[in-house]
């Protein structure tokens, strides 16, 4: 019958499973580390999230220019990759600029507050800082 072979060669999607979003994610991630820092650094940062619907997976930029960036040179690729090896034709990337207030970009002026802010993250480095002696000119 042909509705029959009809309805046959037609895919049926699988459903996205976040751990299996983020394994592929990781793993184009990886494959352009070499050839593209800048973007392997945009989308490692942030990993990508899955909406409600569990069809759009949703990736946040720190601005526009990454964003533009990323439609021109990756979308299409990472979009190919992602529906092939999780088997979903039909998902698909949402872009997003975070706000300023959820990534917040500290700019540290003096030596001394990037000091205070690397000890607040490392304490062992101002016990390092006593042992060497050192002072900041």
């Amino acid at each position: 019958m042909p509705n029959e072979e009809l309805i046959a060669s037609v895919a049926i999607d699988k459903p996205l499973e976040y751990s299996e979003v983020l394994k592929y994610w990781k793993r184009f991630v990886d494959g352009i580390q070499h050839s593209d820092p800048r973007m392997f650094s945009a989308l490692n940062g942030q990993g990508p999230e899955l909406d409600s619907t569990a069809q759009i997976i949703k990736i946040a930029f720190r601005n526009h220019a990454l964003v533009d960036e990323f439609k021109a040179n990756f979308k299409s690729r990472v979009l190919s990759y992602l529906r092939s090896h999780l088997e979903n034709q039909s998902m698909e990337l949402e872009e997003q600029v975070l706000d300023a207030d959820v990534a917040p970009r500290t700019k540290f002026y003096t030596d001394t507050d990037k000091l205070k802010h690397m000890i607040e993250k490392n304490p062992a480095l101002l016990k390092l800082r006593q042992d060497l002696n050192l002072d900041l000119d």
